[in-house]
């Protein structure tokens, strides 16, 4: 087994999963090591992910079509209204 609590805690753990984000060698992605990290922080992630960026998102979108729907049913209104 790799020893590599370092990769959860401190200022190398955010070193080197900054690093994973922004590197090109995607080889680096096919590493079982490099998987299991991701997928052991990806529990952790997806949570945050799922509340603090989905719906959020979601609640702008419905909100955004409801203004839309309204505006453009004011404006077929006043239209048929001048007709």
């Amino acid at each position: 087994m790799i020893e590599f609590d370092w990769v959860f805690k401190g200022e190398r753990a955010k070193q080197f999963l900054a690093y994973l984000g922004s590197t090109d060698n995607l080889d680096l992605f096919t590493i079982p090591t490099i998987k299991y990290v991701i997928k052991y922080q990806w529990k952790f992630f997806k949570p945050t992910i799922f509340w603090k960026t989905f719906i959020p998102y979601m609640i702008y979108l419905t909100l955004f079509m409801l203004h839309v729907n309204v505006i453009l049913n004011n404006k077929i209104n006043e239209q048929d209204g001048l007709s």
